[in-house]
């Protein structure tokens, strides 16, 4: 039942029934374990919509409130994925949504480090950056996003540039936090089947 739920939850989505999807995926939630962390995801991607609608709208008290809440439901998601995947080898379902998270994951950070700057609250911006670098510390976003908040908030005493040259002349002074809100916004639940845990719109790394 969990399946059809989701379903019907992304039918929902695709037609601009955010709320009603959101009902759904709920339901889903709540039901196999193996569709739980596919529901939160999807979930995420709704707040995720969310949110890039309240920036380019101007609301970034919004836009706070539903980044913070994407990210909350993907790391409830995280956990599961790694439990259940061995558990469902064959589940591509489960395996396709759990490929995409950690792109999806970064550019959350990266939508609500938007917000925490448009609102001033760098406190908190930077512990959302620092538990991004902590979570993926591999991943050069991950280092570019600390580094671009510390630049723009004139605190570049101990703030370290990404760790390719390159990678840092690609990044202009206000990237990656003030062009989100000018990024087309797509259907949420059309990503979210075709492409189900990926991020729309350009990585960090890009314009």
């Amino acid at each position: 039942m969990g399946k059809a739920w989701l379903n019907l939850g992304i039918s929902l989505a695709e037609s601009g029934k955010l709320d009603d999807a959101e009902v759904m995926f709920i339901k889903a939630a709540d039901c196999e374990p193996e569709v739980k962390p596919q529901a939160l995801t999807n979930l995420a991607l709704l707040e995720k919509e969310r949110v890039q609608r309240a920036l380019a709208g101007g609301d970034a008290a919004a836009a706070k409130t539903h980044g913070l809440q994407a990210g909350r439901y993907l790391d409830e998601a995280k956990p599961l994925f790694d439990a259940l995947i061995p558990l469902f080898p064959n589940d591509e379902g489960l395996r396709h949504y759990a490929s995409g998270f950690d792109q999806l994951r970064i550019f959350v950070f990266r939508l609500a480090g938007a917000a925490l700057m448009k609102l001033g609250e760098f406190a908190d911006c930077e512990a959302e950056m620092t538990k991004l670098v902590d979570m993926f510390p591999d991943a050069w976003e991950s280092h570019a996003m600390m580094w671009t908040m510390h630049m723009n908030t004139g605190n570049a005493d101990g703030a370290e540039p990404p760790p390719s040259a390159s990678e840092a002349r690609a990044l202009r002074p206000a990237e990656p936090f003030a062009e989100i809100a000018a990024e087309p916004t797509k259907p949420v639940a059309a990503t979210a089947r075709a492409e189900p845990a990926r991020a729309d719109g350009p990585r960090a790394d890009t314009a």
